[in-house]
C-alpha cells in the first residue's frame, strides 16, 4: 500500500507558508505544483482555512468549478433527474466510488476537508504514470483511439450533453495522460477497443491491490490531484455520514503538466 510520508507536510517551511496566508499563497502554490509534477498529488497535512485553500488554488490555475461534496438525498435526486446515464456514482451518494478521473477539462482537482467521516472517508488514489509498462505500443495506440463520453462541464446541474467523447489515453510531452470514467462507456465498441477497455479495467484492479495510496484527510487539510495522472475513488460511507469536502476544478495548462 502506498505511503504518504513524503507528503506529510509538517515541517517548518510548510507551517511558515500556511501561517502566512494569503501573503504566502504564491510560494505555497509553487510548492504544490512541484509536488504535482513529481508525484501526481500534494497532501497538505496541515490545517488551513477554506479561504486559504481557495486562494492557493487560484494561484495554481483558474478555478472553473466549486462544489460541495456531501451526503444529501434531496440533492442526489435532483442531480439524477439531469443525468443521461442513470444510477452512476455521484457526489451526494454514500456508495463506494470506483477509480476514475474527473471531467476532461480539469487539470487539477482540489479537495478540502470541512468535516471528515467518523469512520473513514479517506481519498484513495492510483498513479497511472506507469501505464506504458503494462501495455504494448499497439495496445496503447488502440487506447488512444478508444473513446468514452466526455460531458460538457458547463452543463453541470443541467441536462447533460453527451455529444462529445475523448480517448482513454493521450500522449503529451512524452508521457500518457489518462481520461477514464468507467461508467461513461459509449454504446458500442469494435472488438479490439472493447478488449483494451477491459484490459485497462484489469490494470486498475491490479494497481489497487498493489499500489493503493490512501489519504486520510482530516478537518482543515486538503489535497491537490493531477486529474489526468491519478485515478481517485472512495470506499462506501454511511447514509448518515457528515463527511463534507469542498471540491475545486482547476485549469493549469500554463504549468506544463506532462
Amino acid at each position: 500500500m502506498g505511503s504518504v510520508a513524503a507528503l506529510d507536510w509538517e515541517g517548518p517551511r510548510l507551517k511558515s507558508l500556511t501561517a502566512g496566508l494569503p501573503d504566502t499563497k504564491r510560494e505555497l502554490a509553487a510548492e504544490i505544483v512541484g509536488l504535482l509534477k513529481a508525484d501526481g498529488y500534494a497532501y497538505l497535512k496541515c490545517r488551513i482555512s477554506a479561504g486559504g485553500y481557495e486562494a492557493v488554488a487560484g494561484e495554481i490555475g483558474t478555478i472553473i468549478s466549486r462544489t460541495d461534496v456531501l451526503i444529501d438525498k434531496d440533492s442526489e435526486i435532483k442531480q439524477e433527474r439531469t443525468r443521461v446515464v442513470k444510477g452512476r456514482p455521484g457526489r451526494y451518494r454514500p456508495e463506494p466510488v470506483r477509480f476514475h478521473t474527473d471531467n476532461l477539462r480539469v487539470d487539477v482537482m482540489g479537495m478540502y476537508c470541512v468535516r471528515q467521516d467518523s469512520v473513514d472517508g479517506a481519498i484513495l488514489l492510483l498513479d497511472t504514470s506507469d501505464v506504458s509498462k503494462w501495455f504494448t505500443e499497439e495496445e496503447l495506440a488502440v487506447l488512444g483511439q478508444t473513446e468514452l463520453w466526455a460531458p460538457d462541464l458547463e452543463r453541470a446541474g443541467k441536462q447533460e450533453d453527451f455529444s462529445e467523447a475523448a480517448p482513454v489515453l493521450r500522449k503529451r510531452n512524452g508521457c500518457y495522460r489518462v481520461y477514464y470514467i468507467p461508467w461513461l462507456r459509449r454504446e458500442a465498441y469494435e472488438d479490439r477497443a472493447l478488449e483494451m477497455l477491459n484490459k485497462f479495467a484489469d490494470y486498475v484492479t491490479r494497481k489497487e491491490k498493489a499500489d493503493l495510496i490512501r489519504l486520510p484527510v482530516q478537518d482543515g487539510e486538503c489535497v491537490f490531484i493531477d486529474n489526468h495522472r491519478m485515478l481517485h475513488g472512495r470506499a462506501a460511507i454511511s447514509e448518515e455520514s457528515r463527511r463534507h469536502m469542498v471540491r475545486l476544478y482547476i485549469e493549469t495548462s500554463a504549468f506544463g503538466f506532462c
